[in-house]
């Protein structure tokens, strides 16, 4: 609330402060007496508050809502006044006491000096004063801070202290609410998470278990390719014996001579030429089926090896190496054994024996 720091209120203040200043200086006697008259103190004490609202009229406004809400309109109507009369001055300094002691009450410093002398000299002297004054006097003494009271009990701010247990039960209940509800929250998103894990575990490593899945196809059509080639070989294997039985069969043993005989070393030659390229293609057979196998095996190992991290975190803290004999079975070479496969070399150096020996039956 806003009065002493209005325009209009501090020219009336600073008007009335300037005409009472040259009063007090001609009421002044010329010998300084003992003690000063009542006038000349009452008049000082109108003049010690009226400068103090000049130097400060925020401090006022703060500390005196109550006497600016009641009685603000008749300090402005007693400082408008020209004729300075006794009953006049009594009247300012009654309604200047009261904006006095509420500022008194409201503060939790006491006052200085002076302004405790004015306040003495109120209560000692009150009876000096005009009727309507001493009536403000003692009204400022005795039933305003009943008046100031019954403000601070009806403010809201009070108000706000009078719901508090209600506005703290329905916080309870509030916050007993959201307890709930945060509870069934957490349980959807506890699910949420546990339907989550059970899809990672499912698409854990989509890329290595994408790469192995193509690779196995290959070999799952690898074999197939070699499954067809073996099958071939092992018709040829048997054929030229097939046709060298048929030659027999259809021949006339009577004709029979040792060239008939000499013509089965190429067969067995042959024979034994398409028996060594079937092994060569079985044992692929066999290899690619160990490989898809070993692919497969990766393939499952994909699927849980989320878990297999998490176990070995929790139980293998202090071991950095947990994983190491995961990793190598993922990332180990598909065939460990690769060399007992028998190369194309292979195949030529026993020819090459095979026609050696041959050639030294006949020399």
């Amino acid at each position: 609330m806003i009065y002493f720091e209005e325009i209009g209120v501090k020219r009336l203040v600073d008007r009335y402060v300037r005409n009472l200043e040259v009063l007090v200086k001609s009421n002044e006697p010329e010998t300084p007496e003992k003690n000063e008259s009542f006038t000349s103190t009452r008049d000082k004490a109108i003049l010690l508050i009226l400068r103090s609202i000049q130097n400060a009229p925020s401090e006022w406004d703060a500390s005196c809502p109550f006497n600016i809400q009641h009685i603000s309109g008749h300090l402005s109507t007693a400082l408008s006044e020209d004729a300075f009369t006794n009953e006049g001055l009594d009247d300012v300094f009654s309604v200047l006491f009261r904006f006095l002691m509420e500022r008194y009450i409201s503060t939790p410093d006491e006052f200085i000096s002076i302004f405790q002398s004015v306040r003495h000299f109120a209560i000692a002297r009150s009876n000096e004063f005009s009727a309507d004054a001493k009536v403000q006097i003692e009204y400022a003494i005795r039933e305003m801070p009943i008046g100031l009271f019954k403000m601070v009990m009806n403010g809201e701010s009070m108000q706000s202290i009078k719901t508090l247990h209600a506005t703290i039960a329905n916080i309870d209940n509030l916050r007993k609410e959201w307890d709930a509800e945060l509870k069934l929250k957490t349980d959807e998103v506890n699910a949420l998470r546990d339907a989550l894990d059970k899809q990672t575990i499912a698409f854990n490593f989509v890329g290595l278990y994408e790469g192995f899945n193509t690779l196995s196809n290959i070999k799952r059509l690898e074999i197939f390719r070699s499954r067809i080639l073996v099958g071939f070989l092992a018709m040829l294997v048997i054929s030229p014996l097939l046709f060298e039985i048929y030659r027999f069969i259809k021949a006339d043993s009577s004709n029979l001579s040792l060239v008939h005989y000499a013509s089965v070393i190429p067969i067995i030659s042959i024979t034994i030429i398409f028996i060594y390229f079937f092994r060569i293609s079985l044992q692929s057979l066999n290899s690619s089926k160990a490989q898809r196998d070993q692919i497969e095996l990766r393939k499952t190992l994909c699927t849980f090896i989320q878990h297999y991290v998490r176990y070995s975190a929790e139980i293998k803290k202090d071991d950095p190496d947990s994983l190491t004999k995961f990793e190598n079975i993922i990332f180990s070479n598909i065939l460990p054994n690769g060399n007992d496969i028998p190369s194309a070399y292979d195949g030529i150096e026993q020819l090459a024996k095979l026609i050696t020996s041959v050639k030294s039956s006949k020399s």
